[in-house]
């Protein structure tokens, strides 16, 4: 009796996953979450140095309440400007 009553369980189920809602609503973001901004500067230091074997890399981190500027010191390259967040 219980097989049964799990057969027809399954086929309701089955019918029942088939349908489909008549309005699906949609969820879009037009813009990006607001994200608050790590101070690099305070985290790292207004200078850096990389080190790996013969390579030595001097970097400069700028950073204000929007943004955070990391720039290569000897040929002042900028290699990041942006937020830096958590998520």
């Amino acid at each position: 009796m219980s097989k049964k009553y799990i057969i027809h369980f399954i086929i309701i189920t089955f019918i029942c996953s088939c349908i489909e809602p008549e309005h699906t609503p949609m969820l879009t973001y037009d813009a990006p979450f607001p994200k608050k901004n790590k101070n690099l500067s305070l985290m790292l230091g207004d200078k850096l140095t990389i080190k790996r074997a013969n390579d030595t890399i001097e970097l400069e981190i700028i950073s204000t309440k929007d943004i955070n500027i990391i720039r290569n010191i000897s040929n002042n390259d900028t290699l990041f400007i942006g937020k830096v967040s958590t998520y």
